[in-house]
């Protein structure tokens, strides 16, 4: 299985949202996206890894990148969740791309 990227996030992160209220912090979303990657097997080793004089992992770097490149890609930059003062908010265009990955499976 190959290293989890951003994008590979996108519907899963507006998922998580719409299961808790359509808005979390940036840690809570951390927490909760983490739990259903290791839940549903979505991490591998490489995601598992520890940063090179850091304290955290891969996949936390990935989920940190959600909100630090909002102004150059990825789904906040792409409309599908808001991001304003620490806390991120799934949008209907965000809602619509979560529900259509959900439809997909049946």
């Amino acid at each position: 299985m190959n290293r989890i990227s951003e994008n590979d996030l996108d519907a899963v992160v507006c998922y998580i949202l719409m299961m808790n209220g359509n808005s979390l912090s940036t840690t809570e979303l951390r927490e909760e996206l983490r739990d259903f990657l290791q839940r549903y097997n979505g991490l591998n080793s490489g995601d598992l890894d520890y940063l090179k004089n850091r304290n955290d992992q891969k996949i936390d770097q990935i989920i940190r990148n959600i909100v630090s490149h909002r102004h150059e890609s990825g789904i906040i930059n792409e409309g599908l969740v808001e991001y304003n003062g620490g806390v991120l908010t799934v949008t209907q265009k965000g809602i619509k791309v979560a529900e259509t990955v959900i439809a997909s499976t049946l």
